[in-house]
């Protein structure tokens, strides 16, 4: 064989697997599920209407950093979804400042606990129930049947959530890790 074959074999090949590859992806040959550990919502929604406490900053979707957050009206296991998110964002290790935890709530009766429990939880009220109907809405199940933790993006979008009872926080965290 001379170099001109061997040339022309190299410079035909990536055609040839990229053709093949496109007409694969095209006649639906490819990835069925993917690899994510929660759920997704059907469609993703903005977190919206907001109202600051007095000692909390608001939210601030700036693009900066991840919510793993819990909506806090009939929450039953309000100290485990803690334990779980505070063990993931420790876990995170030097990007531990790229995700913040949240309570999301409209008539929350145990506030003044949180905030002595939980200090570095950022409590944000609803004005209205706009995100509890979006929670349950966009999400495939009934979302308060029981314990849930979602997940939102640096903009303040819902992605996914996770069911409190299943959660395995090693999963939860290489889905953050692949996230950020």
């Amino acid at each position: 064989m001379n170099n001109k074959t061997i040339l022309l074999i190299l410079l035909i090949s990536p055609a040839i697997v990229l053709g093949l590859s496109t007409l694969a992806f095209t006649f639906g040959y490819g990835p069925v599920a993917t690899k994510n550990y929660g759920t997704f919502f059907e469609k993703s929604f903005s977190v919206h209407s907001m109202e600051n406490l007095e000692d909390n900053p608001g939210a601030n979707f700036s693009g900066r950093t991840w919510v793993l957050g819990i909506y806090g009206d009939d929450f039953k296991d309000l100290e485990q979804a803690m334990y779980v998110m505070k063990q993931v964002n420790i876990a995170l290790n030097r990007d531990i400042y790229k995700l913040d935890r949240y309570i999301f709530f409209n008539s929350f009766s145990n506030l003044d606990y949180v905030k002595e429990q939980f200090p570095r939880v950022i409590l944000q009220k609803e004005a209205d129930s706009s995100l509890r109907a979006d929670l349950e809405t966009f999400s495939e199940d009934s979302f308060f049947e029981t314990d849930k933790i979602f997940l939102l993006d640096p903009y303040g979008r819902a992605v996914m959530y996770y069911d409190l009872k299943g959660i395995d926080p090693k999963k939860l965290l290489k889905d953050l890790k692949v996230l950020i």
